[in-house]
């Protein structure tokens, strides 16, 4: 299978709270991946996942109503292979083994490169692709 067709098959949620971000990464995220749900702060992803089919969570960690950590931890208990990448733009150690600690694929610091972004999210795709292979 080709890399596009590989992640073209997978739905993705992409959980943000700045609007301004939430557009800019929409477009890149609709060239890679089959399906994008979009999520303006932890409680509605979490929501949104129990409703839909996610194969991979793009989510910030600081939104209101629900931080991306207490988001993380409800859909990891339903799905602990989900696969998961972080953005922050807090750069404390602690937030990083945090989110490691639930299980995350990968962690990208804000700011962050367009090149950096795709490479993670190619990689994410591949694994989660994987998953969803084996789980079908």
């Amino acid at each position: 299978m080709s890399e596009l067709n590989d992640l073209k098959i997978l739905s993705a949620l992409f959980v943000e709270d700045d609007s301004y971000a939430r557009r800019a990464m929409e477009s890149i995220l609709r060239n890679l991946f089959g399906q994008i749900v979009l999520a303006d702060n932890g409680r509605n992803g979490l929501d949104i996942f129990g409703k839909t089919s996610v194969d991979i969570v793009i989510t910030d960690l600081w939104m209101p109503e629900m931080t991306g950590f207490e988001m993380i931890a409800g859909m990891k208990a339903h799905n602990p292979e989900l696969v998961v990448v972080v953005m922050s733009a807090y750069d404390v150690p602690d937030y990083e083994k945090r989110a490691e600690n639930l299980g995350i694929f990968g962690f990208l610091k804000k700011p962050f490169t367009l090149a950096d972004f795709e490479a993670v999210l190619k990689e994410a795709g591949h694994k989660a692709a994987e998953i969803k292979r084996l789980n079908s």
